[in-house]
């Protein structure tokens, strides 16, 4: 895997939607985003922070903390005691998309979070750019970003 980027904090921070994704790890799940805040006390720790809809339509936020793995550029664990999820950044702009990969034990997604709510047709060209660099060919299902509740 070709991590393409070394993150600048300042810059990763703040709201994303994740528009698409190659792995349904959910029956439904619809409304995804999430917020990304750096600890300047701590330089490797993120706060994030992710919202979406679930299948019985309930508005769900969870809050962890995603920690510098130092090894691998642009890879990130979630800071918990009972998983180690990895999370690798494999490029962003940081102003309109960011194509991410992450595993949690045997199940793993390749997904692609925006600024906006929908993927424009210039960040398109970007991402698949990134992806085909990666070697990345996967069946893609769109995120539903419609419908979502006032908060969101």
């Amino acid at each position: 895997m070709h991590s393409a980027c070394t993150l600048a904090t300042n810059m990763v921070q703040g709201q994303w939607f994740v528009v698409r994704r190659n792995t349904k790890l959910f029956d439904s799940i619809k409304c995804i985003k999430y917020n990304l805040k750096h600890d300047p006390k701590i330089e490797d720790l993120y706060a994030m922070t992710t919202y979406w809809v679930n299948s019985a339509d309930d508005y769900k936020e969870t809050h962890f903390n995603i920690v510098d793995d130092r090894t691998h550029k642009s890879r990130y664990f979630f800071e918990s005691k009972a998983d180690k999820v990895a999370v690798n950044v494999l490029g962003t702009d940081y102003d309109n998309w960011l194509v991410g990969y992450g595993v949690n034990g045997d199940r793993e997604t390749y997904y692609v979070s925006t600024r906006e709510k929908s993927l424009s047709p210039e960040a398109k060209t970007a991402v698949d750019a990134i992806l085909k660099i990666n070697e990345v060919d996967r069946d893609w299902m769109d995120v539903e970003q419609t419908n979502c509740p006032d908060e969101h």
